[in-house]
């Protein structure tokens, strides 16, 4: 006799669950998760084992769907698969406890064919885990994507062997905006988890995680704003938007006040832009120039590409006498621009601010 919830589903049952598009490897899996991580219905187990939890079983994605628990020693969890061919395909792990603990019947065993119950070896237990759904607040989703695509090129396996620029405290921006990496979990070689937290707009303070791993496929991360029910692709990371993401150096200044640091990078931003390509010697190292009737000289520029600079800056007066500091300036999207060289980390990054009073002590 046929359940209530085949019914629902639209399944058709002969006492065993009949698939309907989920390749056999991929219910197992599934329901292999189910089997260890929500025993007995998942009593007490409620932040991953209730309807609406999303959950990765060999690399492809599941909600659990429906939970159905008729005594403490039988549950039924409905699931749906969230990828390819199988979208929202569904079908059901029917699990029990009589006298051998906690297990579950195969759910991709042909009628007929001998009952031996569901195999969960060692090997496939490895490659499930569940999906935490973020809860995103206010960073909008294009930001969230490509800040976890800055982590997923900078920083994979947890940041191991990267140094400083994958540890938490760590300044860097994706599509012109700012982001602090607050956090790294890393359980193990194979899985890392990023908090990382936007410091500009409307966003500022928010928070949101990056998820990666790497079972088949190489290093990769969840889309960090996929929703709820929707296919689970996995974070795309076009060609395109890599130039957009770079890290940024907190820099250690050393005695040259705020003020003159912000006056001399607009001095470059304005005088030498884009590496100082095209400029003559005014732009080369060892020029010397003035900024608030300060004396400066530029001693290095690094430029990888058109995009971007860097002008390492010494200061040539007073206390700050052979102190130095950087301007980091780019063009992404909006005209050749600088950081900040004096932002304290934390706060709001709103980029070297010019203005036209500024410009004119400039010489």
């Amino acid at each position: 006799m046929q359940s209530s919830v085949a019914v629902a589903l639209g399944l058709s049952f002969s006492g065993l669950d009949s698939a309907v598009a989920v390749d056999a490897k991929y219910q197992r899996a599934a329901c292999c998760y189910l089997q260890e991580a929500c025993p007995y219905g998942g009593r007490g187990l409620d932040a991953k084992c209730s309807p609406g939890t999303h959950f990765q079983a060999l690399n492809h994605s599941f909600d659990l769907t429906k939970l159905e628990v008729s005594d403490v020693d039988s549950a039924t969890y409905s699931v749906q698969a969230m990828f390819g061919v199988a979208w929202q395909s569904t079908f059901e792990c029917s699990c029990f406890d009589w006298t051998g603990g906690w297990q579950c019947d195969d759910p991709a065993r042909k009628p007929g064919k001998p009952d031996y119950g569901l195999q969960c070896s060692t090997t496939a237990q490895l490659a499930v885990r569940t999906v935490n759904e973020p809860v995103r607040v206010g960073a909008y989703a294009d930001y969230e994507r490509a800040a976890c695509c800055y982590l997923q090129e900078a920083c994979p396996y947890g940041g191991d062997g990267r140094g400083d620029k994958c540890k938490p405290g760590v300044h860097f921006k994706a599509l012109n905006q700012s982001f602090d990496l607050i956090k790294v979990d890393s359980s193990d070689t194979d899985h890392a988890t990023y908090a990382v937290q936007a410091m500009f707009g409307e966003a500022w303070k928010s928070s949101f995680q990056c998820s990666c791993f790497d079972w088949v496929n190489g290093w990769e991360c969840d889309d960090p704003a996929r929703e709820p029910g929707k296919p689970d692709y996995g974070l795309q990371c076009p060609r395109a938007t890599q130039p957009s993401v770079r890290a940024v150096k907190e820099q250690n200044r050393v005695g040259v006040n705020a003020n003159y640091e912000r006056a001399a990078c607009c001095h470059m931003q304005k005088a030498c832009p884009y590496g100082g390509r095209g400029k003559g010697d005014e732009c080369k190292p060892a020029t010397h120039f003035k900024a608030l009737n300060q004396s400066f000289d530029l001693v290095k520029v690094e430029s990888p590409d058109t995009d971007v600079a860097t002008y390492t800056v010494q200061a040539e007066f007073g206390e700050a006498w052979k102190s130095t500091f950087e301007c980091n300036c780019f063009d992404w999207t909006h005209g050749w621009q600088c950081d900040d060289p004096a932002r304290e980390p934390g706060e709001p990054d709103l980029g070297l601010l010019c203005d036209s009073a500024s410009q004119v002590v400039l010489v």
